[in-house]
C-alpha cells in the first residue's frame, strides 16, 4: 500500500522545483499508472489520486487531505470505499469522486468547519440509515457537483447539512431514499441548489431555513414523504424551473398543534420569508429557468405563510389534495399566469393566520394581486379570499368548481375585474359572490349602483348612503350644499346639488340632494291606539312642508309590552303583552312626537252590527266590528264576496260600501290573528 504522507512531501518538494508534470515510483502503482494517476503542477495545485484499487482506504482519503492541508488541492478517489469514520475537509481542498463509489457507515462521512472553498466531486454514496453524507458548518465557498446519494439522514440534519456557509451550490446530484430531509440549508447566504433529483425522501426534498439570496432551480422531486421544497425565513431568491411531484403527508414532520394537523404533504411552502420569485424567470449559467411543475400532492400545492413579497409566476399546479395555493397572513402576495386543475378544495385561496398572539399586520392578506390565471374544476370555489385587504383579483379564468369561481368572506376594498367564469355557483348572472360584512368590493362586470339615487335632508342633517359591489371615491357638485366623505353626506345650506360616486375603473353613479329647513315640529298620525297581543303595526312621521329630515328614528318605552321591528322612516312595532307602552320618533335635531299604546288580549272571535242588510243599487252605508270585552285589534280588514254587486269603499276599521247592481254578496270583516265575520247584503233595484 502506499505512502501518501511520505509520497505527498516528495510531490510538494518538486512541485516548487519544476513547472512540467512530473511522475514518481509509488508503491504499490504501476509505471503507467503513476504517470497518469498521481501527477503536480506548479499552475494547477496539487492532485493525489487514492486508489482503493491498489489497497488504499479511508484513512488513506483523511491522510491526503491532511497533506494538503497547508497548500489545497484535489484528493482523487477511484474505487469502493468504506467510511466508518469522519472525513475532515481544510480549505481549498476537492475530493474528487467522479470513479469512486462509497459506502458511508460513519455518523457523518464529510465534515468541515471554518473551511474556505470545499469541494466534492461525482461519486457513488451509499449511506447507512441516520448518518449524513455532509455536515459543512460556518465554512465559505462550498460546491458539491454530480454526487449519487442513496439512503442516510435524520429529521434532526436530514442528509447533507450546511449550517452558516455562505455561497454554498449544490447542483447535478441525485439524492434517493434519504431520511428527514435531502438538503438542509440553515443560515447561509447565497445557497443554491441546481439541477438535482430527489426521489422517494422520507421528509423535505429541499430545505432552506434563515437563508438569504437563494437559488433553488431545475430541481426535481420525485416522491417526497414530507414537503417537495421548503423554506423558511429566508430573504430575497428565486425557486425556478423545478418539478415536483407525489408529496405525501408526514406527521412527523411540522405538526401545527392550533390546527391538529400536519403542515407537510405541500408541493412547495414558505414561511416567514420576505421578496421571494418563485416561477419568475432567472438565468443561471447561460440557461434560464421559468415557471414549476407541481403535482400530485396530498396537502397543499404551495403554502405562503407569513411571508411579504411573495411572486408566484408561471406555476402549474394539478391534482391538489386541498388548496392549489394556501396563501395565509401574508401581504402583498403576487399570483400571475399560473394554472390550477383538479384541486380537491380551492384553487387559490387567502386567508388570515390562525395564531392569536401575531400582530394583526402578520394576521391579514392585503395589498396582493391575482392575475391572469386559469383555475379549472376545483371541489369548492375556484378563487377565495378570507379577511383580505386592498387586492386586485383581474383577468383569471374560472371553470367548472363546484362553488363559486370567486368568493370573498369578510373582506375590504377588494377590485374584482375582467375574469372570466363559467360552470360555477352563480349570483347576480355571475360566478362571484361575497358575504355582507364585506367592505368595499368593486366588482367591474356589476353596474355600480348607490342604493339612494334621490334623497332629501335637513339642514345640519346627516345621511350615509352605500355603493352596491364597490368600492368608490366620493364628490359633491357644491359643498355650500352638502359635503361628503366615505357615502357620508352632510347638509350645510338650502338647496339641490348632485353628488357623484366613482368607481377606480372609472364608473360613476350620482345622487341627486335636496336640503331644506330642519323640522321645527314632528307629529305621528295617531296619538293613542290598542292592540291586541301579537298584532304589529306601522305608522310614518309628518313634519313641516318647507322642512326635511331623511332619519326618523322610533323608540318603544317598554320593549316588554310592545317591540320595536322597524326604527328608521317607519315606526313598525309589535304587540308582546297586556300593558301601556309609548312609542316615539326622534328626529336628527331632537323633535319628538309620541303615542300612547295600550295592548290588550288577541280576540278569540269577532262580531258584525249588523248581519243582514238589504240596500237599493246606489245606497252607502258602514258596518263595524266588535270585540269581545278587554281584547284589542287595531287593524280589521274588510272584504266583498262580489264587488260587481256590492264595492268597498273602506276596508280598515269600519267596512263601508256600495250596493252596485241588483244580487246577493257577502262582507267580511278579518282580524290579524285570522278572526272573521260576515254580513250578507242583498241589492235590490
Amino acid at each position: 500500500m502506499m505512502n501518501i504522507k511520505r509520497t505527498a512531501a516528495v510531490l510538494l518538494a518538486a512541485a516548487v522545483s519544476a513547472a512540467c508534470v512530473t511522475a514518481l515510483p509509488v508503491s504499490g502503482l504501476s509505471a503507467a499508472a503513476e504517470r497518469n494517476e498521481l501527477s503536480v503542477s506548479a499552475d494547477t495545485g496539487k492532485t493525489i489520486v487514492v486508489n482503493a484499487g491498489t489497497g488504499a482506504t479511508a484513512d488513506d482519503i483523511q491522510t491526503a487531505l491532511v497533506n494538503l492541508k497547508s497548500t489545497g488541492g484535489t484528493v482523487k478517489l477511484v474505487g469502493k470505499f468504506n467510511i466508518n469514520k469522519t472525513i475532515i475537509l481544510y480549505s481549498d481542498q476537492t475530493i474528487d469522486a467522479t470513479n469512486a463509489t462509497v459506502t458511508g457507515t460513519a455518523d457523518i462521512l464529510l465534515n468541515a468547519y471554518k473551511a474556505e472553498n470545499v469541494s466534492v466531486k461525482g461519486g457513488i454514496w451509499n449511506i447507512a440509515d441516520s448518518a449524513l453524507l455532509a455536515k459543512i458548518s460556518t465554512c465559505s465557498t462550498s460546491t458539491f457537483d454530480g454526487l449519487t446519494v442513496n439512503g442516510g439522514g435524520n429529521t434532526t440534519y436530514g442528509c447533507f447539512f450546511v449550517y452558516c456557509t455562505d455561497n454554498t451550490t449544490l447542483k447535478n446530484c441525485t439524492f434517493k431514499n434519504c431520511t428527514g430531509q435531502a438538503t438542509h440549508i440553515y443560515g447561509s447566504e447565497n445557497a443554491a441548489v441546481i439541477n438535482c433529483h430527489f426521489s422517494n425522501i422520507h421528509g423535505h426534498g429541499v430545505y432552506l431555513w434563515g437563508s438569504d439570496n437563494i437559488k433553488v432551480l431545475g430541481n426535481t422531486v420525485l416522491g417526497a414523504d414530507g414537503d417537495g421544497i421548503k423554506c423558511c425565513k429566508c430573504s430575497s431568491g428565486n425557486i425556478s424551473g423545478n418539478i415536483v411531484k407525489n408529496v405525501t403527508l408526514n406527521p412527523e414532520l411540522d405538526f401545527d398543534p392550533l390546527r391538529n394537523a400536519s403542515r407537510s404533504g405541500c408541493g412547495i411552502m414558505v414561511m416567514e420569508s420576505t421578496k421571494l420569485n418563485i416561477g419568475k424567470a432567472y438565468k443561471y449559467n447561460g440557461k434560464t429557468y421559468e415557471g414549476n411543475i407541481v403535482t400530485n400532492c396530498e396537502n397543499y400545492g404551495m403554502v405562503i405563510n407569513l411571508c411579504i413579497n411573495t411572486l408566484v409566476h408561471k406555476t402549474n399546479f394539478t391534482d391538489i389534495g386541498t388548496n392549489g395555493i394556501h396563501n395565509s397572513a401574508s401581504a402583498a402576495t403576487t399570483v400571475q399566469n399560473c394554472s390550477f386543475k383538479n384541486c380537491g378544495e380551492i384553487g387559490i385561496f387567502f386567508t388570515p393566520g390562525p395564531v392569536d398572539s401575531e400582530p394583526e399586520i402578520k394576521k391579514t392578506c392585503k395589498s396582493s394581486f391575482v392575475y391572469n390565471n386559469t383555475v379549472d374544476n376545483c371541489g369548492s370555489f375556484g378563487i377565495a379570499f378570507s379577511k383580505t385587504d386592498n387586492t386586485t383579483v383581474r383577468e383569471n379564468t374560472v371553470s367548472n368548481c363546484a362553488d363559486y369561481g370567486i368568493f370573498c368572506n369578510s373582506v375590504k376594498n377588494i377590485t374584482i375585474s375582467g375574469n372570466n367564469i363559467t360552470n360555477t355557483k352563480s349570483k347576480n348572472g355571475l360566478g362571484i359572490s361575497y358575504t355582507s360584512d364585506s367592505i368595499n368590493v368593486d366588482i367591474d362586470d356589476i353596474p355600480l349602483e348607490l342604493d339612494k339615487t334621490s334623497l332629501s335632508l335637513g339642514n345640519g342633517e346627516s345621511y350615509t348612503i352605500k355603493a352596491t359591489n364597490h368600492s368608490v371615491t366620493w364628490t359633491t357638485g357644491n359643498s355650500k350644499i352638502v359635503t361628503v366623505s366615505n357615502g357620508t353626506i352632510t347638509a350645510k345650506g338650502t338647496g339641490t346639488t348632485t353628488v357623484t360616486a366613482k368607481t377606480r375603473s372609472g364608473k360613476t353613479a350620482t345622487c341627486k340632494v335636496t336640503v331644506k329647513n330642519a323640522p321645527s315640529t314632528v307629529t305621528l298620525p295617531k296619538a293613542v291606539l290598542t292592540l291586541g297581543v301579537g298584532e304589529s303595526y306601522k305608522f310614518g312621521s309628518v313634519i313641516p312642508t318647507d322642512a326635511a329630515a331623511a332619519t326618523r328614528t322610533f323608540r318603544t318605552s317598554n320593549s316588554s309590552i310592545v317591540k320595536m321591528t322597524k326604527t328608521n322612516w317607519e315606526g313598525q312595532f309589535t304587540a308582546v303583552k297586556p300593558g301601556v307602552a309609548w312609542v316615539t320618533v326622534r328626529l336628527y335635531n331632537g323633535k319628538e312626537a309620541s303615542c300612547k299604546i295600550t295592548v290588550k288580549a288577541a280576540p278569540t272571535s269577532v262580531s258584525l252590527n249588523k248581519k243582514n242588510l238589504t240596500l237599493k243599487v246606489g245606497q252607502s252605508t258602514n258596518i263595524a266590528a266588535v270585540l269581545p270585552a278587554n281584547t284589542g285589534a287595531a287593524q280589521r280588514t274588510f272584504r266583498t264576496s262580489n264587488s260587481s254587486i256590492v264595492k268597498m269603499t273602506k276596508t280598515n276599521w269600519e267596512g263601508q260600501f256600495t250596493a252596485v247592481k241588483p244580487g246577493v254578496a257577502w262582507v267580511t270583516v278579518r282580524l290579524y290573528n285570522g278572526k272573521e265575520a260576515s254580513c250578507k247584503v242583498t241589492v235590490v233595484a
